[in-house]
């Protein structure tokens, strides 16, 4: 009888064992995924932003072209490079 008895609480002892484990292998792996969508998150927002600071470049260089370019000029011209003033070039405006 005491010989079944130390039998089951060695099983016992050996099952909450397993269980402690698995639980703590769940926290780590939990742990670990919670990081790397942080990272992700982290990589996302950067490149958001780098992404939203070049259109604001992008925006205030065409902003900037756009008020010294006459406006008589059509665009195919500044495709060119040539404008209908034969004096200056898209490059000096």
């Amino acid at each position: 009888m005491e010989d079944l008895v130390k039998q089951m609480m060695a099983q016992t002892q050996m099952l909450q064992e397993a269980l402690a484990k698995q639980a703590q292998e769940s926290r780590d792996r939990e742990e670990r995924m919670l990081k790397e969508a942080r990272e992700d998150r982290e990589r996302a927002e950067a490149k958001a932003e780098t992404k939203a600071v070049k259109i604001e470049n992008a925006w205030k260089l065409n902003s900037v072209k756009s008020e010294n370019v006459p406006k008589n000029v059509s665009p195919h011209c500044l495709l060119d490079k040539q404008v209908p003033f034969p004096h200056k070039t898209v490059s000096s405006f």
